[in-house]
């Protein structure tokens, strides 16, 4: 009788192992990565991707304007019981983005004082506020018209997001910002060639309606 328990348990366990190789043969990098980073899929638009984030997560917005997608992400994170800190840089000192504009964002993410930072500066000057593989979740919105320095804020804040952690931005298969896929095409392939690309499949409801991608980091 022991014999023949030990034997089914031992079928067992190559059988299971066997359904998890089969399972993760197509992508290979599923094995690497935290639980919740297998479950990405396309989702209709931005304010959906908390959804994708652990249980407890660490949020970084490079480019927060009036903090709308602030407020929306720190909403839906309590919605949905997440403990999300939302940290958000902007140097609001160009164009319409002004110290108006800063103080509007600042009102607005009152209610949410305890889960949220936002730092005045330049995204250059505040990568020296954060540790290396901080952030779970990384969202750029900052320069679309040049395609975000031409990638160099992707290269930028690319070693600051944890392996596992989802990389997103703003203005994606746009028509009034090509540079910004043509950039981080190019970033991508580098970065993380195997990775799976997602575009949402509306664009956020803001002026431009533009769409946001987004990936997994190997």
């Amino acid at each position: 009788m022991k014999r023949c328990s030990y034997a089914v348990f031992t079928l067992s366990l190559v059988s299971f192992l066997f359904i998890h190789w089969v399972s993760t043969f197509k992508h290979p990098q599923l094995s690497k990565l935290p639980f919740h980073s297998t479950k990405v899929k396309i989702v209709d638009d931005r304010t959906e991707l908390v959804r994708f984030l652990p249980t407890k997560a660490r949020v970084l917005e490079l480019g927060v304007r009036d903090a709308k997608y602030a407020f929306e992400i720190l909403q839906e994170s309590s919605k949905l019981s997440r403990k999300i800190h939302y940290t958000g840089i902007d140097s609001w000192s160009s164009g319409t983005h002004t110290v108006n504009e800063y103080a509007l964002a600042f009102k607005k993410l009152k209610i949410f004082e305890a889960q949220s930072t936002i730092i005045r500066c330049t995204f250059e000057e505040a990568v020296n506020f954060f540790e290396k593989e901080y952030f779970d979740f990384i969202y750029i919105d900052g320069f679309a018209e040049t395609g975000e320095e031409k990638g160099e804020t992707f290269k930028l804040w690319w070693p600051y997001l944890k392996s596992g952690g989802l990389f997103a931005g703003h203005d994606y298969a746009s028509s009034k910002y090509p540079l910004v896929t043509k950039y981080l095409d190019i970033f991508k392939s580098a970065n993380a060639p195997n990775q799976v690309l997602y575009v949402t499949k509306e664009g956020d409801d803001s002026n431009d309606r533009e769409k946001s991608f987004y990936f997994i980091k190997p």
